[in-house]
């Protein structure tokens, strides 16, 4: 089990870094909107207390990552820290089931943030 964690988290990691130059840490900002936080939330199983939680990590996930964002362009060094916050913090929230796939989705949404589909609204 701590070896598909530490794989998930190293497979999540490579591939954000790998997107910053073009903004893909975009989707961060996407989890304050109500029907894709709903969505994550029914997703993960999440109870009342969890998503009060999870509402503010995403919002100040959110205002790291437009504090990250100077004339248009992301600083990557601050939208890995922006992420990194999120995910410290979300993983002191959810259980580690719930964890483990909060991370697969955060993994295949910032994959598939090109295309501008986002899989909690599925």
């Amino acid at each position: 089990m701590k070896r598909l964690f530490i794989l998930a988290a190293a497979i999540f990691s490579l591939s954000a870094a790998s997107f910053a130059g073009n903004g893909e840490y975009a989707f961060l900002s996407k989890l304050t909107e109500k029907d894709k936080f709903d969505g994550l939330a029914s997703y993960l199983q999440a109870d009342f207390e969890q998503q009060r939680y999870l509402k503010e990590i995403f919002a100040m996930s959110s205002k790291k990552l437009e504090a990250a964002t100077v004339d248009g362009n992301i600083s990557e060094a601050d939208a890995q820290k922006a992420l990194a916050f999120n995910l410290a913090n979300t993983k002191s929230v959810l259980t580690r089931e719930q964890y483990k796939k909060y991370l697969i989705m955060l993994n295949i949404t910032s994959n598939n943030s090109k295309s501008g589909e986002f899989l909690a609204e599925k």
